[in-house]
């Protein structure tokens, strides 16, 4: 018992000592500090209680070859509160920090939970840590699997702005997502079928961007029920455009009508009349042919469209 003391006494004085040059700009002894917490086993309540981080503008914590579980608790416990203060303090953050988060990345699923989750749970994040975390999200490639665990588990997290804005910025990465992580979007904004609240305006992004992206992905159930929410959840200028984007695509699992030979064969126009072609929505084409065509070329033409395409004798406009 007594050597187990010893031993925690010498690990403790070691920290302190590390600590304490580092606390005076001796960022040459980071492999030493690194060495040391890979080879002591409660690491976490030692770096905490004896590592001066917030003395230390270059602290450095080689991941790559650490237990995934080991990286999480390092995130959540130590980079996560340093970043934080740091933006707190600044009003912005640090270069050497904003590197150590693109460096964290690299870990996506400890990052997920040890620095994206906490944040978001917090329920205290402000807009600058939100828009400085994002940027990381935005720029550095993640994999689609993870992504997909961020966004369900995002989905299904108590509501508050930095939700929708780490749920918008995973979204416009325009991955393809299971149906299940698709279901839960959905779920995840008709929980605001009911609400009172007026949602803020990344709400109302957050959901067109869903809109645009994943609409052909969408059952005919759930675009009904989307267009019964935006009616109680309205914004002058997003609202629009999301109903705009559910009522023109075709439902999930429907087979897109390939309007591309249409287009090239009126071009080449073989009866030589003119015309004009509307290359309308994705459900539609509009063509507007005028009266040089004979009978017997407009049947050819009508019979030679899909069902979804409408032939007008005049320009509606």
């Amino acid at each position: 018992m007594g050597d187990n003391d010893n031993d925690g006494d010498r690990d403790f004085a070691s920290t302190k000592m590390i600590g304490g040059k580092r606390q005076r700009g001796k960022s040459w002894l980071d492999l030493d500090m690194l060495l040391f917490l890979k080879q002591v086993g409660d690491w976490e309540r030692k770096i905490c209680f004896k590592f001066p981080l917030n003395k230390s503008r270059c602290p450095k914590f080689d991941c790559y070859g650490q237990n995934l579980k080991k990286v999480e608790r390092f995130y959540k416990l130590v980079l996560l509160p340093r970043v934080r203060e740091d933006i707190r303090k600044n009003k912005r953050l640090h270069f050497a920090l904003y590197q150590s988060l693109k460096k964290a990345l690299y870990k996506p699923a400890a990052f997920n939970k040890g620095i994206l989750f906490p944040l978001c749970e917090s329920r205290t994040c402000n807009l600058r840590e939100a828009v400085i975390v994002g940027s990381i999200v935005e720029k550095i490639s993640i994999p689609p699997l993870h992504s997909s665990v961020a966004l369900l588990k995002l989905a299904e997290m108590e509501y508050c702005g930095t939700t929708s804005y780490f749920i918008k910025l995973l979204i416009e990465k325009k991955y393809a997502l299971p149906y299940r992580v698709l279901d839960a979007l959905v779920a995840h904004f008709m929980r605001f079928y009911d609400d009172s609240r007026v949602m803020p305006v990344i709400w109302h992004q957050s959901f067109l961007a869903f809109a645009q992206r994943y609409k052909n992905e969408l059952t005919k159930e759930d675009k009904a029920n989307l267009n019964m929410l935006v009616e109680r959840q309205r914004h002058k200028l997003v609202t629009p455009e999301i109903l705009r984007e559910l009522n023109n695509s075709r439902n999930r699992g429907e087979k897109e009508d390939d309007p591309m030979w249409f287009d090239l064969y009126f071009r080449t126009n073989p009866f030589g009349g003119e015309y004009t072609i509307f290359a309308g929505l994705e459900e539609c084409i509009r063509l507007i042919a005028n009266f040089r065509f004979t009978d017997d070329e407009i049947a050819f033409i009508k019979s030679s469209l899909p069902s979804s395409c409408e032939v007008l004798d005049s320009d509606p406009y």
